[in-house]
């Protein structure tokens, strides 16, 4: 017999149908079989969604670092044509000696710096190996061709000195006659060097610095040279000399620094001279001396060969000093 039960409607006692106990026990166990499927199921859509949201993430990282990869090859191709009109035209151009290969075959080196990427998968890990290794290699070039425009910016500005300071330029206006070589002195009528040029021209004439230089030694010595200038062009590696004088500039002074062009002196008769002219010499910083007429620029071709053929013609006949 079953288990009387009040019912709270009609207030009577009423007897349980037998299986009562064992159907509410099946709908517990079929709710809680029902939350746990359901539990699952809501965990396996999470998973699934980080998943997505993971590979998604994933594949714009892949993506960025394939855009990476091109954009680093675009730079190392740019960077490859500095390095070749480094080599090829401005080292040609400043008479530069050129980098040697094995310091730009600059390399990392030393312990392995990429084993960090080890923990990740083998495609991932090789990829972030190859694009770390390209920009530390591009970083080291770069540094290395930073490196090289500076010393080609020094050469450049040490190199514009040095032709602004070349003596190309005639230093006074009137004919050479008596040039550079073996010639008899008017004076003592010894044929020895003449280690200048003569220019006849009267006395009083401009005499210009034939390059940017300094002014290095003013004299008015009473014989030889007579009343003379010596300008230095350092960078260019020579002094020019400008003799038997008749008058400095009034500004001109030592340390003084001079374009080339500008009016130093003017000509004269002094020192042991036969003649109005001016004697121009052109040396290097060891003192040795040079054919002044080689570094005249300024003169047609056919007039230069002239003045070569009367240097070789005139070697027998007396210089004016």
């Amino acid at each position: 017999m079953g288990k009387l039960y009040l019912d709270t409607e009609t207030l009577e006692l009423r007897q349980r149908p037998k299986g009562w106990r064992k159907s509410y026990t099946l709908m517990a166990a079929g709710c809680v079989v029902l939350a746990i499927v359901f539990a699952l199921a809501f965990d396996l859509l999470s998973i699934s969604s980080q998943e997505l949201a993971y590979e998604s993430e994933n594949q714009a990282l892949r993506d960025m670092l394939a855009q990476s990869q091109q954009q680093i090859q675009e730079f190392g191709d740019e960077l490859d044509k500095l390095i070749e009109n480094d080599r090829e035209l401005y080292r040609v151009i400043l008479q530069a000696e050129d980098i040697p290969g094995d310091i730009r075959q600059v390399g990392t080196g030393g312990i392995d710096p990429y084993a960090e990427f080890d923990r990740f998968s083998l495609p991932a890990a090789s990829a972030l190996r190859h694009s770390a290794s390209v920009l530390d290699e591009l970083g080291l070039q770069i540094s290395l061709q930073n490196a090289s425009y500076r010393e080609l910016n020094r050469l450049a500005h040490t190199r514009e000195k040095a032709m602004a300071e070349l003596p190309t330029i005639k230093p006074t206006f009137g004919r050479m006659i008596s040039h550079f070589g073996m010639r008899i002195h008017p004076i003592s009528g010894i044929r020895r060097p003449h280690l200048g040029l003569d220019i006849t021209t009267p006395t009083g004439t401009p005499v210009f610095a034939t390059g940017e230089g300094v002014v290095h030694k003013i004299d008015n010595a009473p014989a030889g040279y007579g009343r003379h200038v010596v300008v230095e062009h350092r960078e260019a590696g020579y002094r020019t000399l400008y003799a038997h004088l008749s008058d400095f500039s009034p500004d001109l002074h030592l340390g003084k620094r001079v374009r080339r062009g500008e009016q130093i002196a003017l000509s004269g008769n002094t020192g042991y001279s036969v003649g109005p002219h001016l004697h121009y010499e052109v040396r290097d910083l060891e003192d040795r001396p040079f054919n002044p007429i080689n570094f005249i620029i300024n003169m047609p071709p056919k007039e230069f060969r002239q003045l070569v053929a009367d240097a070789n013609a005139d070697s027998l006949l007396a210089s004016m000093d």
